[in-house]
């Protein structure tokens, strides 16, 4: 089973991507990024910031965080997890 737990709204520099958050997540999970070739990709959150780059350990519905950057992950690319 898959979880939804947000989308990709914006990528900073090829250095962070900001997500829309809408369900919880925390440090070092395994989720994965779907982007829009379909193309699934492995990624752990090893830091989770809020935009004033203040570390969480954690992220709660409707928050929007900034997460470190992977290739290929684009602007409307969606944040899962397998649970």
């Amino acid at each position: 089973k898959i979880e939804f737990l947000g989308s990709v709204i914006e990528i900073i520099n090829n250095k962070n991507i900001i997500v829309a958050v809408k369900a919880p997540f925390k440090t070092n999970d395994k989720l994965e990024i779907l982007c829009k070739n379909l193309k699934v990709l492995k990624y752990k959150a090893t830091k989770i910031k809020l935009l004033n780059d203040q570390e969480i350990e954690k992220t709660r519905p409707n928050m929007v965080v900034k997460l470190p950057f992977i290739d290929y992950a684009h602007k409307g690319s969606i944040l899962t997890a397998r649970i």
